[in-house]
C-alpha cells in the first residue's frame, strides 16, 4: 500500500496523470470498487482501471466511479478516517496537507528534471562544439592538404614549362643570330667576289681565263693581303705584336701561322701582361721549341712558375736579358743554374726577390759580362754580400745598378761598389732613409764615371757630399734628389759644374730659392727640372733659369709664389716647352693660362687648383696639340668653358677634370663628341654628371681605357655602359658611389679586356716611325703605316675571322683548309 500511495514503479505517464488529480479520490474510488466488485484478481483490476484513468481521463472522479451499477452501494462503504488506518497513523493529514505535498513534490521533481536536463545540454552542447571545431580541423587539414597538392602539381607543371620556354628561346636565338651571321658574312663574301670577278674581268680584257670559267672565285690560302706582302715586311709587322697576339695570329690561317713560328719573332718574349696566365707547361713548350733563341726574356710577377721550371731557362744559353722581377720562388740554387747556364748575360732584374749574399757570389763568379743589374728591395743580403765585387772577376763591366730601397746597405757596402764598378755609370740609391754622407763619399772616392745618380729619399745628405760627388764626376747628366731638408742653394752652385746636366729632380727641397736657380740657368744643355714643393722658389729664380737653359719639361707644383710673370717668361725665352705641371699656383690666372696655350710645343698641362675661370681655360682651344690636360680643382670651370676648350682639341689622350662642381652632363657630351682619340678620363667628384653623359662618353671615346667616376651621380646604368661601349677599358675608379651595386661590377670585372698591343708595342711603333721619318724612305713609310695600323688589324681578325672560317669550312668551299 504504501508503493501505492508513493507512485514508485508506476509508469511515467501514469504517475503524470495520478499527480495532476486528486489521489485520495482515485484510492478511495479503487478501494470501493475492490470492496464490491470482489475481483477474482485485485491487481488486474486496479491496473484495469487505472489504464482506464490514464487513457480516458474522466473529469467527474467520486468515489463509486469503479462500481457497477447493479452492486452499486446506497452509501460509502470506507469510514471517516480509512485513510488514517490505511497509513498507520492517528493524525492523518488532511487534502490541504496532500495537495501541498504533492505540489511540493512536483517542484522537486521539476527542480530535478530541470537539472538533469541542464546537464545532459551542456554535456550535449559541449560534444556538438568538440564535434564542430574536429570538423573545422579536419576540413582545414583536407582543405590544406588539397592546396599543396595542386600547388605541387602546379609549381612542377609552371617549372617544365619555363625550361621549355627559355629553351626554346634560346634555340630560337641562337637559330636567328645563326641565321645573321650567315646572311651578312654571305652579303660579304658575295661582295668580295663580285668585286675579284670585276677585278679579274679587267686584267684579262673582259673576258675570264679557262681555268675560271665556271668556277666561282675564293680567297685562296696564302693570298690575304698580308700574306702578300714581303716576307720580310710581314715579319717586321708581327715583330711588333706581343705573345698573346702572336698566339692569336697564329690561329688565323697556315701562312700566318708559318710567319709567327719565325725565329726572329721569338727573339724577345715578354710575358709580364701575362703572367697569371704563364705556367710551368707553357715555359717547358717555349724552352724545347724556341730553346736556342731567346736572348730576352721577361718573367716579372710570374708566381706561378715553380722553382723546377724556372732552372730551365739556364738552358737558354744565348740569353742575354732576363727579368725575374716579383718571382717570389727565386732562390739561391735557381740563380745558380741560371749563371752556370746563361754565362752571357748582359741584362739582370731581380728586384723584389728572396736573393742572399750567395746570389751576389754567383754572380760575380760566373757573370762576368754583366752590364745591368737590379737587387731593388731586395733584403736578404747584406754589405758582406757584396765584397765578393772587389775579389776576382767580380762585376767590372757593370754600367747600371739599381739598389733601391735596401735599407741593410752602410758605408761598407758603397766603398765596396765604387771599388768594384770602375765604370758604373747609373746608380740608384731610392727610399733608404739612413743614407748618409759617409756612404755617399765613399763611393765618390772610388767612382768618377757616373752620370746617373738617384737619392730620392735620402733625407740626411748635405751639401758637402753633393760638392764632393759633383767634382768627382763632372760628367752628371741626371740627378734625383726628393724631400732632403738638409740641401741649400749651396748644392746648385756645385752642381752648375756639371755642364752635361739634363735631368734635375730636386722635389720637396724646402731650402732652394731663387739665388740657387740663378746657378742652374748656366746649364745650356738642362731639359728636364723639377722644382715641386719647393716653396721658396719665386718668379725671378725661374727668370734665371729661363734665360740660360732650354728646358722640355718644368715641374712648379706648390710653388705658392709663381705668377703670371713666369709664363711670360716661358712664351719669350723658351718655345720648346713641351710639359708644364702648375698644381696649386695660387697666383696663376686667366692671362696667364692664354700666355701658355700659344707656347707652340706644349702637349701637356697640370693646372690643378689654380684660380682660373671659363676664359682662361677657353683659351686653351688655340694650341690643338695638346695631349694631355688637367684642369682639376678649378672650381669656376663651367660647362661653357670646357665646351669652348675641347673644339679643337681632338688629338688629346688625357684629361681629368675632378672636382670641377659646376661641371654637367652637357660638358660631357662635349667630351663625347670632340675627343674621340681620349684614353684616359678622370671626372671624380662631379655630383652634377648623370648616367646620360656617361653613355655618351663610351659612344664618342672608344679607345678609353682609365675612366673615374667616384662621387659622381651615377647607378648601374652607367657600369653597364662602360662595360659594353669601351672595349679596351682596363681601370675603373667608383669610390663613394652608392648607387652602383656590387653585382654590376662584378659583371664589369668579369669584363674581357680587348688588350692586344701593349705599351711596349706602341713604344716600339714610335721609335720605327721617327727611325722611317729620318731615312725618308717611301718603302718604309709604308711599313710604319702597316704598322701602327696592325693593332686595329688584329682585332677585326681576332672578332670576325673565327666566324667566317665557320662559314667556309663548309661543304660549300671545300678548297679551304684553315687550322
Amino acid at each position: 500500500m504504501q508503493a501505492l500511495v508513493s507512485l514508485e514503479g508506476y509508469d511515467p505517464v501514469l504517475r503524470v496523470y495520478l499527480e495532476r488529480q486528486r489521489w485520495p479520490t482515485v484510492m478511495e474510488a479503487l478501494l470501493t470498487g475492490l470492496a464490491a466488485m470482489t475481483p477474482q484478481d485485485p491487481w488486474g483490476f486496479v491496473c484495469e482501471k487505472l489504464r482506464y484513468l490514464i487513457e480516458e481521463h474522466p473529469s467527474d472522479l467520486h468515489w463509486c466511479m469503479f462500481v457497477d451499477s447493479s452492486l452499486q452501494p446506497k452509501g460509502h462503504v470506507l469510514q471517516k478516517g480509512w485513510m488514517a488506518d490505511l497509513m498507520g497513523g492517528e493524525d492523518m493529514p488532511t487534502e490541504e496537507m496532500f495537495e501541498r505535498a504533492f505540489i511540493f513534490r512536483k517542484k522537486k521533481l521539476c527542480r530535478w528534471c530541470l537539472d538533469a536536463w541542464v546537464v545532459f545540454h551542456g554535456m550535449e552542447r559541449t560534444e556538438r562544439e568538440e564535434f564542430q571545431r574536429k570538423t573545422q580541423v579536419a576540413s582545414h587539414h583536407h582543405t590544406s592538404s588539397m592546396m599543396a597538392k595542386v600547388f605541387n602539381k602546379w609549381h612542377c607543371h609552371s617549372s617544365t614549362r619555363a625550361q621549355k620556354r627559355s629553351e626554346a628561346s634560346r634555340k630560337l636565338c641562337s637559330v636567328l643570330n645563326t641565321y645573321i651571321i650567315r646572311a651578312v658574312l654571305g652579303s660579304w663574301v658575295e661582295d668580295y667576289r663580285e668585286m675579284r670577278r670585276a677585278r679579274v674581268w679587267f686584267e684579262h680584257g673582259g673576258s675570264k681565263s679557262e681555268g675560271e670559267k665556271g668556277k666561282d672565285w675564293c680567297w685562296p690560302e696564302g693570298e690575304d693581303h698580308l700574306s702578300l706582302l714581303p716576307r720580310e715586311v710581314a715579319l717586321k709587322i708581327f715583330m711588333c705584336a706581343g705573345v698573346l697576339a702572336l698566339c692569336r695570329c697564329a690561329q688565323v690561317c697556315r701562312s700566318w701561322k708559318d710567319l709567327t713560328e719565325e725565329p726572329q719573332l721569338w727573339n724577345k718574349v715578354d710575358f709580364y701582361s701575362l703572367s697569371y696566365r704563364v705556367t710551368d707547361r707553357v715555359m717547358l713548350s717555349l724552352f724545347q721549341k724556341y730553346r736556342p733563341l731567346l736572348g730576352h726574356l721577361n718573367l716579372r710577377a710570374s708566381n706561378a712558375l715553380s722553382p723546377e721550371s724556372l732552372k730551365y731557362i739556364g738552358q737558354c744559353h744565348n740569353l742575354q736579358d732576363l727579368n725575374l722581377s716579383e718571382c717570389q720562388n727565386l732562390t739561391d740554387t735557381v740563380m745558380e743554374n741560371i749563371a752556370r747556364g746563361c754565362s752571357g748575360l748582359l741584362y739582370l732584374n731581380l728586384s723584389f726577390t728572396n736573393v742572399t749574399n750567395s746570389t751576389i757570389r754567383i754572380l760575380t763568379k760566373y757573370c762576368a759580362n754583366l752590364h745591368y743589374c737590379s737587387l731593388a728591395y731586395c733584403t736578404g743580403f747584406n754589405s758582406k754580400g757584396l765584397h765578393p765585387i772587389t775579389t776576382g772577376n767580380g762585376c767590372r763591366k757593370l754600367v747600371y745598378l739599381d739598389l733601391s730601397g735596401c735599407t741593410q746597405l752602410d758605408s761598407e757596402a758603397t766603398h765596396s761598389l765604387g771599388k768594384g764598378c770602375p765604370i758604373l755609370n747609373t746608380l740608384l740609391l731610392n727610399d733608404i732613409p739612413e743614407l748618409s754622407d759617409s756612404m755617399i763619399l765613399s763611393l765618390a772616392a772610388h767612382c768618377h764615371t757616373l752620370r746617373h745618380i738617384s737619392f730620392m729619399g735620402g733625407t740626411t745628405l748635405s751639401d758637402h757630399t753633393f760638392k764632393r760627388l759633383a767634382m768627382a764626376n763632372k760628367k752628371l747628366k741626371t740627378i734625383k734628389i726628393e724631400n732632403n731638408p738638409c740641401i741649400s742653394d749651396a748644392t746648385l752652385k756645385y752642381l752648375s759644374v756639371c755642364k752635361d746636366l739634363q735631368h734635375i729632380y730636386l722635389a720637396g727641397c724646402i731650402r732652394l730659392s731663387e739665388h740657387g736657380l740663378k746657378f742652374l740657368g748656366t746649364l745650356k744643355k738642362l731639359q728636364v727640372l723639377n722644382l715641386s714643393d719647393c716653396s721658396r722658389v719665386s718668379d725671378t729664380g725661374i727668370r734665371y733659369l729661363l734665360e740660360g737653359s732650354q728646358l722640355k719639361e718644368l715641374n712648379l707644383t706648390n710653388c705658392i709664389k709663381i705668377s703670371d710673370v713666369t709664363l711670360l717668361r716661358m712664351t719669350q725665352c723658351n718655345q720648346k716647352l713641351t710639359y708644364i705641371n702648375l698644381c696649386y699656383c695660387e697666383h696663376i690666372s686667366d692671362a696667364g693660362v692664354d700666355l701658355l696655350a700659344h707656347l707652340p710645343s706644349l702637349v701637356s698641362l697640370d693646372i690643378t687648383g689654380c684660380n682660373v675661370s671659363d676664359m682662361g681655360v677657353a683659351s686653351l682651344k688655340n694650341n690643338p696639340r695638346f695631349l694631355h690636360l688637367v684642369v682639376a680643382e678649378v672650381t669656376e670651370v663651367t660647362d661653357n668653358g670646357l665646351q669652348k676648350m675641347l673644339s679643337t682639341l681632338d688629338q688629346l689622350e688625357s684629361l681629368d677634370i675632378s672636382d670641377c662642381e659646376a661641371v654637367t652632363d652637357t660638358g660631357l657630351q662635349s667630351v663625347a663628341y670632340h675627343c674621340h682619340m681620349l684614353r684616359i678620363l678622370l671626372m671624380a667628384n662631379l655630383p652634377k654628371v648623370t648616367d646620360n653623359s656617361i653613355k655618351y662618353v663610351t659612344q664618342g671615346c672608344t679607345y678609353l681605357s682609365q675612366i673615374d667616376i667616384s662621387g659622381c651621380n651615377v647607378t648601374d646604368k652607367s657600369v653597364q655602359s662602360l662595360r659594353k661601349g669601351c672595349t679596351y677599358l682596363k681601370k675603373v675608379g667608383a669610390t663613394c658611389c652608392a648607387n652602383i651595386t656590387r653585382e654590376a661590377v662584378l659583371k664589369l670585372q668579369k669584363k674581357p679586356v680587348r688588350s692586344l698591343i701593349t705599351q711596349t708595342d706602341l713604344n716600339t711603333w714610335s721609335k720605327t716611325w721617327k727611325a722611317s721619318q729620318q731615312r725618308a724612305s717611301p718603302q718604309s713609310y709604308q711599313l710604319c703605316i702597316c704598322i701602327y695600323h696592325f693593332h686595329h688589324f688584329i682585332d677585326l681578325i681576332f672578332y670576325f675571322w673565327p666566324v667566317y672560317l665557320l662559314s667556309l669550312l663548309s661543304p660549300c668551299h671545300p678548297v679551304y683548309c684553315f687550322k
